[in-house]
């Protein structure tokens, strides 16, 4: 799979940060980890659907 490099600068409320700070401890991984993921999700989440395969 290709690659590309993004650099995202996002501002949020402390209660988010706050929110990711702890799911980013109990999950061990970054925030990056963590919204890639749930990106990741997403897509397969859309395919699925796409496709009529949706669990």
């Amino acid at each position: 799979m290709e690659t590309i490099h993004l650099r995202v600068d996002l501002r949020i409320p402390q209660d988010m940060y706050d929110f990711l700070s702890e799911e980013s401890r109990l999950k061990k991984m970054s925030f990056e980890g963590l919204i890639l993921r749930y990106i990741q999700e997403r897509m397969e989440e859309q395919r699925r659907d796409a496709i009529g395969t949706s669990e």
